[in-house]
């Protein structure tokens, strides 16, 4: 049991370069920032004037749910939608980094509580990477709390953070991996080599009609598309066991990567793509001490 417990604790509390988490911290809020100013258009889809009012949800709704957005509209509605900006701005500067990071948590929450139809999969993974940063102290470098701790202590020092915050992002990407290759599996477009042809074909999704139409219309195209599909349905599939064994975890990461530009560049699915492929910041190997760094500084 007591070697069960240590590789529990070295699993999900061995100390790593805070770094890796500051660049985490950054570049989530970056593109939490990007997010809520692209609303400020269609607040109205908010407001009770919009398509589906607070009431209408609050009927409808099957589990509990609160959002400072009820019932708001109007000069009211985008005040409160600016004011949600102040803790995404604190996050990126990384000034009260643990508070601020559980105010955005709560932004993004009223958020999906009260526009939950608008809710596509890149704005879940937010969220989801959001409630991870919580269990880890992600303004431990590049933030003013750094800073301002480096001038109390009189030392430049790296610090170091518990892994936790890592493991949970890199659990949520292969759990949504394995998920959406099983679901693929019962799909008969997967089986045939067409899921790609037919999502590329649509207009709905399209990000350049006129360059994709030459691929789709041609047979070696068509050929490439359903290779494609299969690869990245075995990829998909596949992706738990790569990355958990060293030497091919750099390929699955890199056929990832891959894969998401390529549905960044050929189709529009809002931030998925980019909110994905964030997700793998927390298997980067510069984001780890040594473990000599480890034993001289956790234990300093």
């Amino acid at each position: 049991m007591s070697r069960l417990l240590a590789l529990w604790n070295r699993a999900w509390f061995a100390p790593v370069d805070a770094r890796s988490l500051g660049v985490m911290r950054i570049t989530l809020a970056l593109l939490l920032i990007l997010s809520h100013l692209a609303w400020i258009g269609d607040l109205i889809l908010l407001s009770d004037a919009g398509p589906i009012t607070t009431q209408t949800i609050i009927d409808s709704a099957s589990y509990a749910r609160w959002s400072y957005l009820d019932g708001l509209s109007g000069d009211a509605l985008l005040a409160a939608h600016l004011l949600g900006l102040l803790p995404l701005l604190g996050m990126l500067v990384g000034w009260q980094s643990r508070l601020m990071t559980i105010l955005v948590l709560v932004g993004q929450i009223a958020l999906h509580h009260r526009a939950p139809w608008l809710q596509h999969g890149g704005d879940r993974i937010l969220r989801i990477s959001v409630l991870a940063l919580c269990f880890a102290p992600s303004g431990a470098a590049f933030s003013i709390d750094a800073w301002r701790a480096r001038r109390r202590r009189g030392t430049d020092a790296c610090a170091l953070v518990p892994v936790t915050a890592h493991r949970l992002v890199q659990l949520q990407l292969m759990i949504i991996y394995l998920l959406t290759g099983i679901a693929k599996v019962s799909g008969g477009t997967w089986h045939n080599g067409s899921a790609l042809y037919y999502a590329l074909s649509s207009r709905t999704f399209q990000r350049f009609p006129t360059l994709l139409e030459p691929i789709l219309s041609s047979q070696p195209g068509q050929i490439v598309l359903a290779v494609s599909t299969w690869l990245t349905l075995a990829w998909e599939l596949g992706f738990v066991v790569m990355v958990l064994w060293a030497p091919t975890r750099r390929w699955a990461l890199l056929i990832g990567l891959a894969v998401h530009a390529g549905i960044a560049v050929t189709m529009m699915v809002g931030s998925f793509s980019f909110a994905t492929a964030w997700c793998y910041l927390a298997f980067l190997p510069w984001a780890w001490a040594s473990r000599s760094r480890i034993t001289a500084r956790w234990t300093r």
